[in-house]
């Protein structure tokens, strides 16, 4: 028991570490892209591609807010620049804090079930409000990533000459929000070891 309450505190610290280092590299992250995209007039954006016949080619542009872009087929991406106006800035700031509060997110919650662990508080209402709302955002997770993928890809298509070859990704994340939906099948079993230690509180 007492090896086995070691190891909890443990892996809580390790895990109180980690969100306090994503905290900062997430804040530092944030900071740099912002002071670079304000000194620079461009900035480089990266999207998956499914997929081109062709490994490296320039991709015209349709008008001229647009700069080409270039085919990367040997990494599968779509490389291009955009000008670095406090629309795309707010745009990509926005993208950015989301993606890293989704993580920090998650990682505050399984700080907080490790914690009472800790205390010997394993089998609580709070421990599954923790894992319900972890659940809820892995499981949302894909669906916010293919809307932004989409809405992106919109842009694109508008703004470059992409031809009948190349078609950008939208692929769905089948293995995360399956997972998320496994969590939820675990919460239940969790539920119910809940209510059992409950009725057998009241037997005693």
């Amino acid at each position: 028991m007492t090896t086995s309450k070691s190891i909890l505190k443990r892996i809580s610290q390790a895990v109180n570490v980690i969100w306090y280092l994503e905290i900062i590299a997430g804040t530092t992250f944030i900071a740099a892209f912002l002071a670079s995209a304000n000194i620079r007039k461009q900035f480089l954006l990266m999207l998956p591609v499914d997929f081109a016949q062709l490994n490296l080619r320039k991709i015209e542009s349709l008008n001229n807010n647009f700069e080409n872009a270039r085919l990367d087929g040997y990494s599968g991406t779509l490389v291009f620049h955009i000008e670095s106006n406090w629309k795309n800035i707010a745009s990509m700031t926005g993208v950015y804090i989301l993606l890293i509060g989704i993580l920090i997110f998650i990682t505050f919650h399984i700080r907080q079930i490790f914690k009472n662990f800790e205390n010997n508080q394993h089998f609580i209402n709070n421990n599954i409000i923790h894992l319900r709302l972890i659940a809820g955002i892995i499981t949302i997770a894909p669906i916010l990533q293919i809307i932004l993928m989409l809405v992106a890809n919109h842009i694109i298509e508008d703004n470059l000459k992409l031809g009948p070859f190349l078609n950008l990704s939208t692929s769905f994340n089948y293995g995360l929000f399956i997972s998320g939906i496994m969590l939820f099948s675990v919460i239940e079993i969790f539920k119910l070891g809940i209510e059992l230690e409950d009725e057998h509180k009241l037997t005693v």
